[in-house]
């Protein structure tokens, strides 16, 4: 029944996400580009759950449209990379919402130990089940779309409800794959340093917690 796939996507600065919500474009890590491209080549939506480091929240979610490719030219606010990235790729931009990491507080990826949705390196998958969850609580818990504080104008939502077909037997597996855990706001700390506009760190790099 699993029929899109869900990435945590990091960001060191707003400033990217802002132009990435004007442009619809991303770069990501080399590494992360062949694992989303290999997502996108396989199941019907690829979406990417975006957060800027040390913010405590999401700032909202996209869906793949295109492959990475070099022939889609780069923004300009890609130009500052040193290291080796994808190519380009364009992205729908489906919800520019801020979303605090408390709202989500209840979810736990059952792919990262277990731990809390908003703990996790760039490009850190969840699974259906999670991922259709947390977008439905940012669709419907969101504060008002942010700029740095500011009201943004760029994007009129799409119905996210309409790219996928939600089955009971998903659901059913929800119990199984997530596990409730109790509210604490102190537990927004848990955000991790991670890629977001740089390579991927390799696999025993520990955790940095905040």
């Amino acid at each position: 029944c699993i029929e899109s796939r869900y990435f945590l996507v990091k960001s060191f600065n707003m400033t990217n996400v802002e132009m990435s919500q004007r442009d619809g474009l991303w770069i990501t890590s080399e590494t992360n580009g062949i694992r989303f491209a290999h997502a996108f080549q396989q199941y019907k939506n690829v979406f990417l759950i975006f957060s800027v480091n040390k913010s405590k929240a999401f700032q909202g979610y996209a869906r793949m449209t295109t492959l990475p490719t070099a022939s889609i030219p780069p923004a300009k606010w890609m130009s500052t990379i040193s290291w080796e990235p994808s190519a380009p790729f364009r992205i729908q931009w489906l919800n520019t919402r801020r979303t605090e990491f408390w709202k989500l507080g209840e979810l736990r990826n059952p792919l990262n130990d277990g731990e809390p949705v908003f703990v996790g390196r760039d490009g850190q998958e969840f699974p259906e089940a999670c991922g259709r969850k947390m977008l439905r609580v940012m669709d419907r818990g969101g504060g008002a779309r942010e700029r740095n504080g500011a009201a943004s104008s760029w994007m009129t939502r799409t119905n996210v409800a309409s790219l996928w077909t939600t089955r009971k037997t998903c659901d059913h597996a929800d119990k199984d794959e997530i596990s409730a855990w109790q509210h604490d706001e102190s537990s927004e700390g848990g955000e991790v340093v991670s890629a977001g506009t740089e390579p991927e760190p390799v696999d025993d790099m520990p955790l940095i917690k905040y």
